[in-house]
Order: structure tokens, then sequence, then C-alpha cells
């Protein structure tokens, strides 16, 4: 069984910093594997470990090179070994961007049962990912999942939240699973797994290897702050209910809140 397992390597936000003027200031934030996609692989190595299964990484950088840390801090999780799309167009890249070389990736490295990631990121944190990368794989796509367990022949055997409890179901693969962050918690790697991330095997790919993306890249043009305005602060005497009833309306509409 071949998991592809989709993390980002991005700026830690515990090591982010708000500025004087409201900003947050990433520039002392150290890049990590994030969190979210740490569960992802601690996930995926546990089911490989039970089916004699290969867990491969798969990252898309803006980069023009593979930073040796960042394959080797993921390496070090779990994974046997890792394929990064790297090329500096990407930097910035948009979600669909991002899903659509994701997806290159996938087809390329070929025969993938099961495409694992975390439901979120540390820094963008869209939430759309995974789903639009099994968009253009023509996979079906599961987000919110906090239990991945294979089943006997081609199905994966689910189970998610909802508002009355959970539901576990059965789907067959290949399928892509967006996974909650506390769906197991994610082993912190020791000296021997480090030295022996060192050994693990890396593949770079170009972005032009891939072929021509469907997908339209933009450009941010200009962030900024909403304009809140000046607050306003009304006390209410809630004695009598009625009146405060009355004079919360008026201040209301006095306000032009309708």
């Amino acid at each position: 069984m071949r998991i592809v397992v989709a993390f980002k390597w991005a700026a830690d936000y515990q090591e982010a910093s708000v500025n004087g003027s409201g900003e947050v200031d990433w520039s002392r934030a150290r890049p990590v594997v994030s969190s979210y996609d740490a569960v992802a692989i601690e996930v995926a190595r546990q089911i490989a470990d039970a089916v004699s299964g290969e867990v491969i990484g798969l990252s898309v950088i803006g980069e023009p090179t593979v930073p040796s840390m960042a394959t080797k801090t993921a390496l070090a999780r779990g994974l046997d070994r890792v394929v990064v799309v790297a090329d500096e167009t990407l930097n910035n890249a948009s979600t669909t961007q991002t899903g659509e070389v994701l997806s290159r990736a996938i087809r390329q490295i070929g025969d993938v049962d099961l495409v694992l990631a975390g439901d979120s990121s540390i820094d963008v944190a869209a939430k759309m990912v995974s789903s639009i990368a099994a968009g253009f794989l023509g996979w079906p796509a599961f987000t919110d999942v906090g239990n991945v367990n294979v089943t006997h022949g081609s199905g994966v055997e689910l189970t998610r939240p909802t508002a009355v409890g959970s539901e576990t179901f059965t789907v067959t693969r290949p399928t892509v699973v967006a996974l909650t962050a506390d769906a197991v918690v994610a082993r912190v790697p020791g000296m021997k797994d480090i030295l022996a991330a060192g050994k693990k095997p890396v593949e770079q790919l170009s972005l032009a290897s891939l072929g021509d993306l469907e997908s339209v890249p933009y450009t941010v043009r200009g962030t900024s702050r909403p304009s809140h305005g000046a607050r306003l602060q009304k006390v209410i005497d809630a004695t009598d209910t009625s009146a405060a009833v009355k004079q919360l309306a008026g201040i209301l509409r006095d306000a032009g809140v309708s």
C-alpha cells in the first residue's frame, strides 16, 4: 500500500509576534513542519506499519532548491522518502495552484492508494488544498476525519464527528483524507530518527516536469486592516427588562443598525 502525506513547511506561529501597528511579524519565526501535517504523518506511519506499506511525504515550496532541514525534519517523523516540487514561481501560490501541483505530483508518483493531510495549515489555514487536489485527481475527498482504518480489500474506514455524535463509513481507494488535529498524538523524533532521516531518499521535481497548469495564478496587490471606526459604548440599566429592551432598540436605531 502506498500512502502520500501532503505536508507544508511553514513559519512557526508560536514564534510570530504582533508589532505596535497590529501587524503580525513573521521575521523571527523559524520554519517547521505544520503541526497539523505532523498528525497526518503519524497516522500514515501507523497504517503503513500495520499493512507493510510505504509512506511518501509530498511538499510544494516556493524556492528553487529543497531545504535540507525541511526534508530531514519531515523524514524523522516517520516518512520513508520525500518528494518535493520546488519552484520560485510557487512562492505565495494560491490554494488552487497548490492543490493542482500536488495532484500532478501524486499522479507522477503513481500507484497511490491513499493521500493524507492535516485539515489546515499553520499559516494560511484555508482548509481547502486537500479537497482541491482531490478534485483535480477525480478522487473522493473527506475532511474533519478523526480516525482512519484500512479494511480488507480496497476499502478505507473513516470516522468523523457530526452535530449529534460521529459517523463511520467505508470508502474505496484511492481517496484523499484531511485529518483533525486530535486524530493522534504525533511522535517527537528522537536522535535515532534524526540520524536515520539523513539516509532516506529525497526527490526534487521541477514544476515544468508536471506540465502546464490549468489554474490561473494571481498576485496579491496589497493588504489592509479593517476600519472599525469609533466604538459605541452605552450602559443600560436592566432592572426593568421592558425598558432596557426599548432603550437598546433606540440606541441601535440611532447608530444606524438595521
